[in-house]
């Protein structure tokens, strides 16, 4: 069951923090669930290469993250 939250084009839309993540294999690619802390929950397809993209996008971020990190210890 997929949930949306529909908002006027003059309204901020309501951002909600992440409490669910799920990721299935189906026969087709994959499905991926990801639901809010307000309930709502968004279900999309997803072939091999989006969720491929996902990962390098995520991994490319977490990278930069663990260097800014590292670059500030080396000038302590």
């Amino acid at each position: 069951m997929t949930q949306t939250q529909e908002t006027p084009e003059d309204e901020t839309p309501v951002v909600e923090t992440l409490s669910q993540f799920n990721l299935a294999e189906t026969d087709d690619g994959y499905l991926l669930e990801i639901g809010g802390d307000g309930g709502s929950v968004l279900t999309l397809a997803a072939t091999a290469e989006q969720i491929d993209a996902i990962i390098e996008a995520l991994d490319a971020l977490l990278s930069a993250e663990v260097d800014a990190v590292e670059d500030d210890e080396e000038l302590s």
